[in-house]
């Protein structure tokens, strides 16, 4: 209706970054073009536009500019402090760009102050602790989402939380509990704890990744490439973990924006084939 109006522009532009991004199936080489261009119309309309800085900062880091990605951040922050979403998005770039977790967290909850009620943030503030390897300061935030956000299942995250800390009982529960959560059937779930029962949580794991790969193989998506090769490290399959990560490169996936500080990847980080696919995406080093 206002073609000039540029928090439209800016939000479409968001809205393709999330389209490309995990909560959408464009592709991310179509999705990120297209929020990319969205936002810099936004930025010539509305220069001291925060929103439009913010958007444009998001689809520079999915696109993997991060070069160009944390000087919008920063800008964005300063056109407009009060937006939770600038908080929110550079946070994640304090973390996984530059290691700086604690600054991330607290960055994290600056947004979370402007809007308590937000499940992203409310969600960021426990994943940074998750990824910062936190575990009990994880656990007790994903507890927290829980009681905000009834809904939402959190088994899956406590379920890792728990397999990192070292206490396989729990998280083979939290894993059983969140099946359940999404709608498994009761034979399903009873396969899982026949598996957990002779395999143990590897066996889990495992399974969870073959039924995964015959997702893929019927309806490819960048973000399930990711997904699986968390799985496979998770299992100590290194090269299927790694030929994985690679089909998630090759569709310019913005989920490896988590790859230097994902728990799961930590026994592949002195591979020299990881630091080169590290190196490939782009990460100061």
């Amino acid at each position: 209706m206002d073609p000039t109006y540029a928090l439209a522009y800016a939000g479409l532009a968001d809205t393709y970054s999330y389209q490309g991004y995990a909560f959408g199936r464009l592709p991310p080489k179509e999705a990120i073009p297209r929020a990319k261009s969205l936002a810099e119309q936004a930025v010539q309309m509305d220069d001291a536009l925060g929103e439009a800085h913010s958007a444009l900062a998001l689809a520079k880091f999915l696109d993997w500019d991060f070069a160009g990605a944390g000087p919008e951040f920063e800008h964005s922050i300063e056109l407009n402090p009060n937006y939770p979403s600038s908080h929110h998005f550079y946070a994640v770039f304090l973390s996984e760009v530059l290691g700086r977790f604690d600054d991330a967290l607290v960055e994290a909850n600056k947004g979370l102050q402007l809007d308590p009620m937000s499940l992203p943030l409310n969600n960021i503030v426990a994943f940074l602790s998750y990824e910062s390897h936190r575990w009990d300061a994880a656990l007790e935030q994903y507890r927290k989402f829980a009681q905000i956000f009834p809904n939402a299942n959190v088994h899956f995250n406590l379920s890792d939380c728990y397999k990192h800390k070292g206490t396989g009982k729990e998280a083979g529960q939290e894993f059983l509990e969140g099946m359940k959560a999404s709608g498994a059937s009761e034979s399903r779930l009873q396969a899982y704890r026949r598996t957990y029962t002779n395999s143990g949580w590897n066996g889990v794991k495992l399974k969870q990744t073959e039924e995964n790969v015959t997702e893929w193989n019927r309806n490819p998506w960048h973000c399930s490439a990711y997904g699986i090769a968390i799985s496979y490290a998770d299992c100590g399959d290194k090269n299927q973990a790694l030929q994985w990560l690679q089909k998630a490169y090759d569709a310019h996936s913005g989920m490896l924006i988590w790859i230097k500080t994902e728990p799961a990847l930590d026994n592949l980080r002195s591979d020299v084939r990881f630091q080169d696919l590290v190196g490939r995406i782009g990460f100061p080093q």
